[in-house]
């Protein structure tokens, strides 16, 4: 579902990319797959700094930091919090 989200973020229909990110997401996070969870997490950052949400980017973006983390990649935390 996520790579859905990136094809239909990529056309710019953000309320569809955030559909698809949340149910990857709620998936994700029921099968324990926090790297994956993680992810998700960085792409619903882009998709609402794209709607100029920055407090709800930025909400999402330390929760995929803190994720990534708390499994030993801090490399892919950098890379959340540089979208």
């Amino acid at each position: 579902m996520a790579i859905w989200g990136l094809s239909i973020l990529k056309r710019h229909d953000l309320d569809k990319a955030e559909e698809y990110y949340l149910k990857s997401l709620a998936i994700d996070e029921q099968l324990g797959r926090r790297e994956y969870a993680a992810n998700q997490y960085a792409n619903l950052g882009t998709v609402n700094g794209r709607r100029g949400n920055k407090t709800i980017a930025l909400s999402c973006w330390k929760k995929s930091m803190a994720l990534y983390q708390e499994i030993g990649m801090e490399h892919m935390a950098k890379n959340s919090k540089a979208r």
